[in-house]
C-alpha cells in the first residue's frame, strides 16, 4: 500500500471510526483465524459444492462488525465471488420481508475486484474519486461479469 493510501484509510478510521471500503487488510490484526476459517470452510469448502450457509453478525455498536465483514467481502473477491453488503433494519430492510432483502441483495451485488485501492472508473482514478460505497456500479461491471458466468454468488446455488 502506497502512503497517500494508507493516510486516507488512517484519516477515514480516525475520522468516522468506520473503516474504509478498501485497504483494510492492512489494517486489520486479530481476525486471522476466523478469516481462515470463512475462506476454507466456506469459499473453498461448501460453496465449491453449490451449497449454501448462513451467518448472523451481531455485536455492538463499534465492535468490528462491518470490519470484520469487509474483511470476509475482501476473502471473498480474492476467490472469484460476487458479494453484497446488506443492513437489515426494522424499516428499511427488515428481515422478514424477503422481497425487500432480496431487491437490497440485487441492488447492491458487486463483483469482484482489487480491494486495496478504490474501484477505478473509466476517466477516473485513485485521489480524483471518494471510494465507492457498498453496492455502487462501478461502470455496470458487476453485472457484465455475471452475465458472461465470471464470478459466483456468494452463498447461493451456481
Amino acid at each position: 500500500m502506497d502512503q497517500a493510501l494508507a493516510k486516507a484509510v488512517i484519516n477515514k478510521l480516525g475520522a468516522t471510526g468506520t473503516p474504509p471500503e478498501f485497504g483494510i487488510d492492512s489494517f486489520t490484526i486479530g481476525l486471522d483465524e476466523y478469516l481462515r476459517v470463512v475462506e476454507d470452510e466456506y469459499l473453498k469448502g461448501i460453496l465449491r459444492f453449490n451449497l449454501s450457509s448462513f451467518k448472523l453478525i451481531t455485536g455492538n455498536y463499534g465492535g468490528g462488525k462491518t470490519h470484520f465483514l469487509y474483511s470476509v467481502r475482501d476473502r471473498a473477491f480474492r476467490n472469484n465471488f460476487c458479494v453484497a453488503y446488506v443492513s437489515l433494519n426494522p424499516t428499511e430492510c427488515p428481515f422478514d420481508k424477503l422481497e425487500l432483502v432480496y431487491r437490497q441483495i440485487a441492488s447492491n451485488l458487486m463483483a469482484p475486484h482489487a480491494t486495496d485501492r478504490p474501484v477505478e472508473e473509466k476517466g477516473r482514478g485513485p485521489g480524483r474519486e471518494p471510494a465507492p460505497v457498498p453496492g455502487r456500479v462501478a461502470g455496470g461491471r458487476e453485472f457484465e461479469l455475471l452475465q458472461r458466468g465470471q464470478g459466483r454468488v456468494l452463498g447461493a446455488p451456481g
